[in-house]
């Protein structure tokens, strides 16, 4: 049996975390403040580089780097998605909702809370997926993030 499969990009070992920010990570950003949900995926081997790509090598505070070459994906993104946020009209209220899980041996695993494992993925009605029941927080404008 053959199988085919197609590819976005492929990156070779010398891309910079910013080459792969500007191909992946920055369209998504875009795409999310134009109205539509957004997912990043990385998917390989162990030990292929998913959470260096996506994270960035560990720093002082687990999955924080703060070298601007070196950071990964999502820490861009979230500056991404808050520099837009900061910029625009006071008057437009945002709601912003994120996940962060690991599949892993075929169990799914919330990142921000260790102690959810090996959580459903299931469907509504209308045909939306997701994992798990995601916790909700109202934040105010002014109190988006702590420097």
């Amino acid at each position: 049996m053959r199988h085919l499969f197609s590819f976005d990009f492929i990156f070779g070992v010398d891309s910079s975390q910013q080459q792969i920010f500007d191909a992946v990570g920055a369209p998504v950003v875009d795409a999310v403040f134009q109205g539509y949900n957004a997912t990043v995926f990385a998917y390989g081997q162990t030990g292929s580089g998913k959470t260096f790509t996506m994270m960035g090598p560990p720093g002082l505070v687990a999955g924080f780097c703060d070298d601007p070459q070196m950071k990964g994906i999502i820490p861009r993104l979230v500056e991404a998605v808050f520099r837009f946020v900061g910029q625009a009209d006071r008057n437009i209220e945002f709601g912003i909702k994120v996940a962060f899980v690991e599949i892993y041996l075929e169990r799914v695993r919330d990142l921000l809370d260790p102690e959810k494992v090996n959580l459903e993925i299931h469907e509504d009605r209308q045909g939306s997926r997701g994992v798990g029941r995601w916790l909700c927080l109202s934040v105010p404008r002014g109190r988006l993030c702590a420097d």
